[in-house]
């Protein structure tokens, strides 16, 4: 008879040779897409609008001994990471794809150890397999992003947490803690995991409480430490101390405004307003978040909904692509078409489900693990949803969708009887939530009740207070996930007439009509105003052209006063040569746009025309 302790040992010896079967796995998945996407420009030289390409020049430049003046995004990354690679590499390409090959996989590892601690052997097997297929996880690994640095921190920092409860020692508490400030440096969103570890801490060493205080104020000076270098060159710069990050300002703004999209990035003149206001000297300064939270304030439900339209698509399959595209810079990868890697359909559906079988109170490492889920989706909720924010947390949700898949195999296989039927009930209606939650929640909602919610909290649309002018407007975010659909012009012309509410006019009357149009090959647009006139018939229309593509046709006119606050236009467009659309909103249904040439019974949504009245006249 084999002793226990070699059984055991036996048993974990075979775990570690196929958790490295795994690891291996995602090391030669991740090193065959960089092989094959080294030779794109994206990779190589990016364009000069990405945060790319302000990584690696900054990188460089450092190296070349010029360092900052003051640190706009958080600094480890571009100025310690890539720095030291490149200075050890020889400002080598493969050096980056090799080293950032690495932290995939050793991701991967960290998550199989810390699903065998947290769940059992085989589902941190599952975990870390999961991982190993993660479409995005492996797609970001060429390009000089933090995605695949701050996945590496996420997986070490619950790792080192499970371990250091398990195994306390004053050291292992000081190695979480640095761990810690590195990811903060990465992305300072981890800074609110910061009071979970202080908690699991302080629980551990609950007996002696002299020493949990001392362990506290040692491991915050370790979290603190490392980023005051940092933080005092800002300081130096700004007159003011605002940590080792200047972008704060910037990224709550983006998110945060009435016109602001839950995901992706547009820059709207709100946008523009708020961080005018916020890069006043001081005295004048009004940060972005003292403004987000006045207009939390003024309209608690608007902001609660963007908010809640944020969180919903935090879990939603959607990948919401910036500096790099999937369908785009993915497309010379053979391997990212393999149906064996999966997207965020599935890990995202898994993790939940995991999520709704994992809770026991009595273990504080899968609590912290709730708690830093949550956490990372509450800071990035208070922001904007991008993919590549996203991809940190997936080795959580795969330590969760592990256990998950093992829970579910263990209760359906001893599912008997009536109470078995029962638990084979729960298990299906747990799936078809998670299911829900992660492919079909946002859409929706979008679909089905983002109209009329809107419709209720914005009777009168959004309304653009600027230092200028105010814009009155009906539509939504019209990029990315907004409900921007064009409708065609047809080939004998179209009039659209349109309702602003809420309107408050100069005397003269004067404002600027705005029309979003798309035009094939600059197409030659005639058109024809109805309840106003055309103030400056030589230089209109002004064209526009937006981040998005589109084209807004400007015409300054002078309107009739309004009634009771509404202003009513109409116009009448051709497209004279080529093609040409018309930007509707199909997620605001206000009915203050009317189409007479339309069919009986069509559903009308609101063209996203828009109406600017200047100020101080």
């Amino acid at each position: 008879m084999i002793p226990s302790r070699l059984a055991v040992s036996a048993r974990t010896r075979r775990f570690l040779l196929v958790l490295a079967a795994v690891a291996g796995v995602a090391f030669l998945l991740r090193l065959i897409v960089c092989w094959e996407l080294s030779g794109t420009g994206a990779v190589r030289q990016p364009a000069v609008t990405t945060d790319m390409a302000t990584y690696q020049r900054i990188a460089r430049e450092i190296l070349d001994g010029k360092w900052p003046e003051f640190f706009y995004y958080q600094p480890l990354y571009y100025a310690v990471f890539l720095p030291v690679v490149y200075l050890l590499t020889a400002k080598s390409v493969w050096g980056v794809l090799l080293v950032q090959t690495l932290l995939g996989t050793g991701a991967v590892w960290l998550t199989g150890l810390a699903g065998a601690r947290l769940f059992g052997r085989r589902a941190g097997i599952v975990a870390a397999a999961l991982l190993a297929l993660a479409r995005f996880s492996i797609f970001y690994t060429p390009f000089l992003l933090m995605a695949t640095l701050q996945a590496f921190w996420m997986a070490l920092l619950v790792y080192l947490a499970v371990v250091a409860w398990q195994r306390p020692r004053w050291w292992r508490w000081l190695v979480l803690a640095l761990v810690a400030s590195a990811a903060t440096l990465t992305r300072g969103n981890v800074l609110l995991l910061v009071p979970g570890l202080l908690a699991v801490l302080g629980w551990r060493h609950r007996r002696q409480p002299g020493l949990a205080v001392g362990l506290a104020v040692a491991f915050l000076a370790v979290v603190y430490l490392p980023q005051l270098p940092f933080s005092l060159r800002n300081y130096h710069h700004y007159g003011r101390w605002i940590g080792p990050s200047s972008a704060m300002d910037a990224v709550l703004a983006l998110g945060n405004t009435p016109e602001a999209p839950p995901g992706g990035l547009e820059y709207p003149p709100s946008y523009h307003e708020a961080m005018r206001l916020a890069n006043l000297p001081d005295g004048q300064r009004v940060s972005v978040l003292h403004q987000m939270l006045g207009w939390a304030r003024r309209e608690p439900l608007v902001f609660g909904e963007l908010k809640f339209r944020t969180l919903l698509l935090f879990w939603n399959r959607e990948e919401i692509p910036n500096n790099v595209i999937y369908s785009y810079h993915g497309a010379k990868s053979l391997l990212l078409k393999l149906p064996i890697l999966l997207g965020f359909a599935v890990i995202g559906t898994l993790g939940v489900f995991g999520m709704l079988f994992s809770w026991r109170w009595r273990s504080p490492g899968r609590l912290y693990l709730y708690f830093a889920v949550l956490m990372y989706c509450a800071g990035t909720v208070l922001f904007y949803v991008l993919a590549r924010f996203r991809v940190p947390m997936v080795p959580w949700l795969c330590l969760f969708a592990g256990n998950g898949v093992m829970v579910g195999i263990r209760r359906f296989r001893r599912a008997q009887g009536e109470k078995g039927r029962r638990q084979r009930l729960v298990l299906a209606l747990a799936a078809l939530a998670a299911v829900f939650v992660v492919c079909t929640a946002f859409q929706t909602y979008q679909e089905q009740y983002e109209a009329g919610m809107m419709r209720r909290l914005r009777p009168d649309g959004v309304r653009v207070d600027l230092p200028d002018r105010v814009v009155y407007e009906d539509h939504g975010p019209l990029g990315g996930v907004g409900g921007a659909q064009i409708q065609e012009i047809p080939p004998d012309g179209t009039v659209i007439g349109k309702r602003f509410a809420g309107v408050e006019l100069p005397a003269n009357g004067q404002a600027i009509f705005r029309i979003p149009l798309v035009r094939a090959d600059q197409a030659e647009i005639e058109f024809m105003l109805k309840g106003c006139e055309l103030r400056d018939d030589s230089s209109c229309p002004r064209w526009e052209k937006d981040m998005r593509g589109f084209e807004w046709m400007n015409l300054p006119v002078t309107v009739p006063p309004a009634q009771q606050g509404v202003v009513e236009l109409g116009i009448g467009l051709h497209a004279k040569t080529g093609a040409a659309g018309v930007i509707f909103d199909r997620y605001r249904v206000y009915g203050r746009t009317v189409i007479p040439m339309a069919a009986p019974g069509a559903k009308i949504t609101e063209a996203a025309f828009e109406l600017v009245v200047p100020k101080g006249r």
